[in-house]
């Protein structure tokens, strides 16, 4: 970021992730400047993420950028010099979510590669594979997304690399993620409460679906999963309805502020309520994983 540039003063930090502009998803620098060339008004609204926010609510960050004089069609190198001259931008060099979103947001088009093979570049052109999923976005409005589309695969599966580390450690790293993992869903909640994050839930079909998926990436990823799900399952636990802990806690409480035990039959009554509310939303949640799977062929 260049100081007293116009990305700056429209509140752009360094390491923005940018999703939209002019409510058109972008992933890479070409995307971003022709979208700024092609717009209609003096200023475009900006959609991105703050990975260094302190919450999830707060990454999603919604600003405006000028417009900049041209159209048509431009290279990369073109992109980042406009960037840079215009906006006050330098770009990274992309990452491997960069990658896939590109992609993603090219279903059945013609897309040429350069790989390393044998440390020699090799050029490829291939076609995605047009399948439907989730792909994230930023709605005018400032809230997170993550719709049905058709999006792009080439069926290549990107890794990080891995690093054997001891017992001790490996402990401590696993603590530390489930951490993150309910931080992450309670943040999730909160951001579905402030209407910054649009609500997805998924049942046990769509889980077991999602677990499938998964598989294909190997166990490490299915681990990861049943991670996110058991943070998930440890946070829903405490919402105080029957027949969760939640409920158990503030009746225990509400019973050691009145000094006596409730009624029996109101208990019952209160715990019938519950499950069959429960019930209900695990039929909805099943009926909807159906329905998705048969519409879209993914949760």
């Amino acid at each position: 970021m260049a100081p007293g540039s116009p990305a700056a003063e429209a509140g752009i930090t360094p390491g923005y992730l940018i999703l939209t502009a002019d409510s058109k998803d972008v992933a890479v620098p070409t995307g971003l400047i022709e979208a700024l060339r092609q717009a209609e008004t003096d200023s475009v609204q900006i959609g991105a993420m703050d990975p260094g926010a302190d919450s999830l609510p707060a990454a999603i960050v919604t600003t405006r950028l000028p417009r900049i004089p041209g159209g048509g069609e431009i290279n990369p190198q073109q992109a980042t010099t406009l960037a840079r001259k215009h906006l006050g931008i330098t770009f990274e060099p992309l990452d491997q979510t960069a990658l896939v979103r590109y992609l993603s947001l090219r279903p059945g088009a013609h897309v040429n590669i350069t790989v390393v093979r044998d440390s020699s570049r090799v050029n490829l052109t291939v076609t995605t594979q047009t399948i439907w999923g989730r792909l994230e976005t930023i709605t005018p409005a400032g809230q997170l997304n993550a719709p049905h589309r058709e999006i792009g695969r080439i069926g290549v599966l990107l890794t990080s690399p891995t690093q054997r580390v001891g017992v001790f450690k490996g402990l401590l790293l696993g603590a530390g993620q489930s951490y993150a993992a309910v931080v992450m869903v309670i943040e999730s909640v909160q951001g579905m409460i402030a209407r910054k994050i649009t609500a997805e839930p998924t049942g046990p079909i769509g889980i077991m679906a999602m677990t499938a998926e998964q598989a294909q990436a190997g166990w490490a990823a299915v681990l990861s999963l049943g991670g996110i799900i058991s943070a998930n399952l440890a946070v829903i636990n405490l919402i105080p309805i029957p027949p969760f802990d939640g409920f158990h806690i503030i009746l225990i409480g509400y019973e050691g502020i009145i000094r006596r035990r409730i009624g029996a039959k109101l208990e019952t009554v209160i715990r019938l309520a519950g499950i069959f509310l429960v019930l209900l939303l695990f039929a909805w949640l099943m009926a909807k994983d159906v329905i998705n799977l048969w519409l879209y062929g993914t949760p």
